[in-house]
């Protein structure tokens, strides 16, 4: 080992450990962010981690993002389904829990979240 490489030894084992299992991390955290089924946290064959799960599930920044997420999916996802019930039966995504889980509308009216609320009530008349 040359003395430079002798120097930045302890720095490099520093890293190693400050580092370990950073990709982990940050596909959990990305996971939880997009909407990611719990379930897949709690498998113990799976690289999300649960404690990031239940870290972010406390911060509610973190909450909004992931059930907006959750909603924008489900609806692009049934959007043809969603738009023809909206139009031709003056449906309100509330009344679609078929198509958008009213779990996720419900916690972003907890999280005082009012735009959703104007989603759920339809269009608006005069």
């Amino acid at each position: 080992m040359t003395p430079q490489e002798s120097t930045y030894a302890p720095l490099l084992d520093e890293d190693k450990i400050t580092y370990k299992d950073s990709t982990y991390e940050i596909v959990s955290k990305v996971a939880y962010l997009i909407g990611v089924p719990t379930r897949i946290f709690q498998n113990d064959y799976e690289p999300p981690k649960l404690e990031v799960y239940e870290k972010l599930e406390g911060d509610e920044s973190a909450r909004i993002i992931r059930h907006l997420c959750i909603i924008r999916t489900a609806i692009e996802r049934n959007f043809k389904r969603i738009n023809e019930k909206m139009r031709m039966e003056y449906r309100t995504i509330l009344s679609l829990p078929e198509y958008v889980p009213p779990e996720s509308i419900n916690q972003l009216n907890a999280d005082c979240v009012r735009q959703v609320k104007m989603l759920a009530k339809g269009p608006q008349k005069g």
